[in-house]
């Protein structure tokens, strides 16, 4: 009896510890505050010797440091103790002893982690690393295989082939069938054939056709029935021969008339599908090197035989590729009869944009006027009225650019908003009788863009030049708020703790990603600090400005300080000092650019925290003298990313004669598109030397062409400002507000 009371209490507290486990877990945010450990390996202060790190924290420094030996060397040791990480630990060693095997070329070392996997086969099944750890242990196994290879091992391997990519698994088909080739012969035949439809490889097919005639196995090949499916096409290639024909003659006027007659004739074709652009690309051969607006009328005849539309998309090509005069000439032409249609829209959108950047500012005046009259309420309309208040503005018919500014508010188009509500105060600031106004509008700016490069302007000259925080010293109510864990949260949050304190800042990082989220502003306040504290500076900086967005007491130097932070910062000292900058200008750029996230990627391709695309990463590298570079893994680490970004942002500031703005706008666009946008009007080009930031200087912000540059410019400017606030409390606002940032001798060109 005694016995059974026994397991039944046994029973009981593990059906009790069962359901304990499923509770919520109960977060106190200020209580993990006050305990939390963690490290940067990406930062390590250069005093702390590698040796006094712990074993897991020692292999991920090593594995930083790409010294895949001593990480692959410590596997075992940092997977002792670490049971919460081990999918994670598992992953690095793994991943450092294929890198290990690539440079040693010894594949004995393999084995080790490939064995610990296949008797712990559930890590490879569950946790964040699942994805990235299965291929890794993928190709593991194909290296071993390839030294030494067996038909269990390969059949393993296979069971799991709904997992596998085509290219392995074309490769384990191809080894199956050689395994099957001295016992069955049709089914050798069946797996080379299975391999092959994934990936061609001449040996594999060798063998294949090997054993087709060892089987007698013949194919035919004729496929009857195909005489005259051509037939049609005929007229079309020889109308591309007598077009290419013409290109070589250098006779351009018959090329361009028969690629005309493949657009117009023959519309939808294949052939003309597949030349759509070469009328386009005739006629600019024809006119390159004329002046501005100058077209061949006889050509341009031609042009216009070809439907509006093609037309128009040609006005755009030529518009994004900064060839503002013939994208004019394409969208006035496309207009003809395309006033009140969605393509009317874009065209007049178009014609008026570019001939604002050649300088035509009534021409422009009058496609924006008409966009805004017959396309009213769309983003293109409201933009109309802010590009012709900026034309105003240069002008000096201020009133006018106050009309045309209160018009784009009214549209209540929130991408155009701070813009508008800017320049309108600088409007209202030139007219006698709007000066009170101008103050008001400056209020309502301030309260809604405090930190904008905008918003920080207009403070500093509301109180004579001196900065005042919006707000008071942060206090915060005590915590009331709660934190409530459930399901595999659990396991994101303890697994975070742990590679935070370990350094394991990437891994951590996508822990992270799984927790919730909270809309509360004190929740949301105490969670970016936590964040901040922990490195993850991206997550921080998006989790504070949204709680800033809801409690505007949040808005104080303590928040600020959180988020505007002071990583690598020997790199940075380092860097900046060796091309004559200021390290804050370097800080400023990488907070705007990746928010301090070491492996942050955009859509573009751009890399690491100065996000530099491959391109110009091989460029700077080859400039500095810097070998053996492995993209896109090294552009990824902070001692190679920040030098590499630094040279360059140094090197486009000579190039822009000292002038940060244009250098930073050459930084997001591409110093060939910037160059183009200056060298358009005189009154851009002589800002270059003229190096000003009074707001009229500064009109040439906002009509740039790409609104991402247009933004990225002023954001950085006003990452400046405020990493120069947070350091010393005051700015001279009287100065040029960026000649501080570089101290380098004019390169005037």
């Amino acid at each position: 009896m005694h016995s059974v009371y026994r397991l039944l209490w046994i029973s009981l507290w593990i059906t009790s510890s069962a359901l304990a486990s499923s509770e919520p877990a109960h977060v106190n945010v200020e209580k993990e505050l006050a305990s939390l450990s963690a490290r940067n390996l990406y930062d390590l202060d250069p005093k702390e010797k590698e040796s006094s790190l712990s074993p897991v924290s020692r292999m991920k420094f090593f594995e930083i440091k790409k010294k895949w030996k001593e990480c692959g060397a410590l596997g075992q040791k940092a997977l002792r103790g670490n049971s919460e990480i081990q999918g994670w630990v598992a992953a690095s060693w793994l991943r450092c002893e294929l890198k290990n095997t690539e440079s040693a070329k010894n594949k004995k070392s393999l084995y080790k982690p490939v064995e610990w996997l296949r008797r712990h086969k559930e890590i490879l099944k569950e946790g964040p690393w699942r994805k990235s750890l299965w291929q890794d242990y993928l190709s593991a196994n194909l290296n071993l295989l390839e030294a030494q290879r067996t038909p269990a091992k390969v059949n393993e391997l296979l069971e799991q082939s709904e997992e596998i990519p085509n290219e392995a698994l074309a490769t384990l088909l191809a080894y199956a069938g050689e395994f099957a080739e001295k016992k069955d012969a049709p089914k050798a035949l069946y797996f080379y054939e299975q391999s092959l439809q994934l990936r061609d490889n001449k040996p594999v097919r060798d063998r294949m056709e090997a054993m087709k005639n060892r089987l007698n196995i013949k194919f035919s090949t004729t496929a009857p029935g195909l005489d005259g499916v051509l037939e049609n096409e005929g007229a079309e290639v020889s109308l591309e021969d007598k077009m290419n024909r013409a290109l070589k003659a250098n006779d351009l006027m018959t090329a361009l008339k028969t690629a005309v007659i493949l657009q117009t004739e023959y519309v939808g074709s294949k052939t003309a599908r597949r030349l759509k652009d070469k009328p386009l690309e005739i006629y600019l051969q024809m006119v390159k090197g004329a002046s501005t607006q100058e077209k061949d009328l006889a050509a341009f005849a031609e042009i216009e035989k070809i439907h509006s539309a093609r037309r128009g998309e040609w006005a755009q090509l030529l518009h994004r590729r900064g060839d503002y005069e013939q994208a004019l000439v394409f969208a006035d032409s496309a207009l003809k009869g395309e006033h009140y249609n969605s393509q009317g829209t874009v065209l007049y959108w178009l014609a008026g944009r570019s001939a604002h950047l050649l300088g035509q500012y009534e021409r422009a005046l009058g496609y924006f006027a008409k966009l805004s009259e017959f396309h009213s309420g769309t983003d293109e309309a409201a933009e109309a009225m802010v590009r012709s208040g900026l034309i105003h503005l240069r002008l000096k018919n201020f009133a006018s650019a106050a009309v045309q500014f209160d018009k784009a508010i009214a549209q209540k188009k929130e991408r155009f908003d701070l813009q508008a509500r800017y320049w309108l105060v600088r409007a209202l600031e030139n007219i006698d009788t709007e000066k009170e106004r101008a103050g008001v509008e400056a209020k309502i700016l301030i309260s809604r863009y405090p930190f904008s490069y905008y918003g920080l302007r207009l403070t500093a000259e509301a109180n004579n030049g001196q900065y005042a925080w919006p707000g008071a010293s942060l206090t915060l109510p005590p915590q009331t708020e709660n934190v409530w864990l459930v399901g595999e949260q659990k396991k994101n949050w303890a697994r975070f703790k742990t590679l935070t304190k370990a350094g394991w800042l990437l891994e951590a990082q996508t822990e992270a990603q799984e927790l919730p989220r909270s809309r509360n502003p004190w929740l949301g306040y105490r969670l970016a600090k936590f964040m901040a504290k922990s490195f993850q500076f991206p997550m921080a900086i998006r989790w504070m400005s949204e709680a800033m967005d809801l409690e505007s007491s949040l808005r104080s130097p303590e928040a600020l300080t959180l988020i505007f932070p002071k990583a690598f910062s020997p790199w940075i000292e380092g860097e900046a000092k060796k091309y004559n900058l200021s390290p804050v200008l370097v800080r400023s750029l990488i907070r705007q650019e990746s928010a301090f996230g070491i492996r942050a990627q955009s859509s573009a391709n751009a890399q690491g925290l100065m996000q530099l695309i491959p391109s110009t990463a091989q460029d700077v590298a080859r400039r500095l003298g810097m070998k053996k570079l492995e993209f896109p893994e090294d552009v990824f680490r902070p001692e190679i990313n920040i030098p590499l970004g630094t040279f360059y942002i140094s090197s486009l500031i000579d190039q822009f004669a000292g002038n940060v703005p244009f250098a930073l706008g050459a930084y997001n666009a591409g110093p060939t598109k910037m160059r183009g946008f200056t060298e358009a009007r005189s009154e851009i080009k002589d800002l270059i030397a003229k190096g000003s930031s009074s707001p009229m200087d500064e009109i040439w912000f906002d009509e740039l062409p790409w609104n991402e540059t247009s933004f990225y410019i002023k954001a950085i400017l006003r990452n400046t400002l405020l990493y120069k606030l947070l350091d010393a409390s005051k700015v001279d606002w009287n100065l040029v507000l960026w000649q501080d940032l570089h101290n380098k001798k004019a390169n005037l060109r």
